[in-house]
């Protein structure tokens, strides 16, 4: 009994810790296509060259998380306040204001690397408890926060 509980909270810790080594792996590649967009190389780059970089940190920001499946969108959401899904909606919404027509559907195939509900069978989980105690104090967080200013 104590080696089956044991292990489980192995497991547990070991996906937590991926969890957050790709959480930091999307920050940093956020915190790169920031620096790029205000600093702007000292006026060195052109806005091709820079709308070329920050698309390829979308694509590579994408790869990482298509490759790393075990991140459940709840543990970015609690981690980041952000999922796939957001990503999802915001592409749509960009594609909206350059008036490319596109649906949520499809925005999210893009996000996904596959359809929703593909992705969703192959690799969604229940979320825990744990998990969603986690995000209800997450989410109370941010509206204390908000609530300040």
């Amino acid at each position: 009994m104590k080696r089956c509980v044991y292990q489980q909270l192995t497991r547990r810790t070991n996906q937590l810790f991926i969890i957050a080594i790709s959480i930091i792996n999307v920050h940093c590649l956020l915190i790169a296509s920031v620096k790029i967009h205000f600093l702007n190389m000292e006026n060195i780059m052109d806005t091709s060259n820079q709308t070329e970089l920050e698309a390829a940190v979308l694509r590579r920001l994408l790869s990482h998380l298509q490759n790393h499946t075990e991140v459940q969108n709840m543990d970015l959401m609690i981690l980041a306040d952000f999922c796939r899904n957001c990503l999802a909606k915001w592409y749509l919404a960009a594609a909206k204001e350059n008036n490319v027509e596109m649906d949520y559907d499809k925005a999210r195939e893009f996000i996904y690397g596959m359809p929703y509900s593909e992705w969703k069978t192959k690799h969604q989980l229940e979320a825990t408890p744990e998990q969603l105690a986690a995000y209800e104090q997450a989410q109370s967080r941010k509206q204390q926060a908000k609530d300040k200013n």
